[in-house]
């Protein structure tokens, strides 16, 4: 699998929030074309609302979505597929957060059309049953995390899923994963009863049967330098959509052929990569 054609360049968008925009990355995965376009956010940590800097407001749920809304629609128009991802820690930071929990947060995501969302470790700091049985159930997307078990080893949440576009016989498949420094950034009692597995062998496991023509996509909170190891562990990722470490990523990083995209953090930035299937 290679990628070819790969060009980023960083968009400010009526001066209210940036776009990481990585621009036409084609990879030979399948004989049938899939155009899709990855739009990402990571570690909002309850700025939803903007906030201010030397250059005015910026930031914001509300100013995503607008984003998200304009990009999502010049796709369809393009014949381009669209998929809404945040790679985790949407809790803890501001107020809005201290006050609602995460409630507010997972409201605005299901109104912004995310497709699905990794498990970050300040999920859990509000306890388990706030992110397991008031906040999971409100969500219109799946939250994964096939690292994170119960110590009988079962799984706490979705692993990953699949999705299937028309016209291609291309499989997304998107995969969750935590970083293992959950325990240690949380109050221990948040965590009580889960072990938090290797994220690296997690993955290599659960892809070991993956096929050429599948386009896998790594949705972490595990940090830009896992990140870095995680593509040379699993080289049959084709696109790390990474957080936890707050990094601004532009262009993307490259490790063989995989690509990784981290997009800041606080709602400032939306992280856009193009990805087109080639032959050969």
């Amino acid at each position: 699998m290679k990628f070819s054609n790969a060009g980023c360049r960083l968009l400010r968008i009526a001066a209210i929030l940036f776009v990481l925009c990585s621009l036409a990355s084609s990879l030979a995965f399948s004989a049938e074309t899939l155009k899709i376009s990855i739009l990402h956010m990571n570690d909002p940590h309850g700025h939803y609302a903007p906030d201010d800097d030397k250059s005015g407001s910026v930031g914001g749920f509300a100013k995503a979505q607008t984003v998200l809304k304009e990009l999502s629609s010049r796709n369809s128009t393009e014949g381009r597929e669209t998929l809404i991802l945040m790679a985790g820690d949407l809790l803890t930071g501001t107020p809005f957060s201290m006050v609602f929990k995460g409630k507010m947060g997972v409201d605005l995501m299901n109104k912004m059309g995310f497709n699905a969302m990794t498990v970050g470790n300040h999920e859990f700091d509000y306890g388990q049953d706030n992110l397991l049985n008031t906040l999971r159930p409100l969500m219109q997307f799946p939250m994964l995390s096939a690292n994170t078990k119960t110590s009988s080893g079962s799984n706490v949440f979705e692993s990953m899923i699949e999705k299937k576009y028309p016209n291609t016989s291309t499989r997304v498949i998107i995969i969750g994963l935590t970083t293992e420094e959950t325990p240690i950034t949380t109050h221990p009692n948040n965590i009580k009863g889960l072990v938090f597995d290797d994220p690296l062998s997690t993955a290599k496991d659960l892809l070991k049967d993956a096929k050429d023509e599948d386009l896998i996509i790594a949705l972490t909170h595990i940090g830009i330098e896992d990140d870095k190891k995680l593509a040379e562990a699993c080289p049959r990722i084709d696109v790390i959509i990474g957080g936890h470490t707050h990094t601004k990523i532009d262009p993307p990083i490259k490790v063989g052929n995989t690509i990784i995209c981290q997009a800041s953090a606080y709602a400032k930035y939306v992280g856009k990569l193009d990805v087109e299937s080639a032959d050969g």
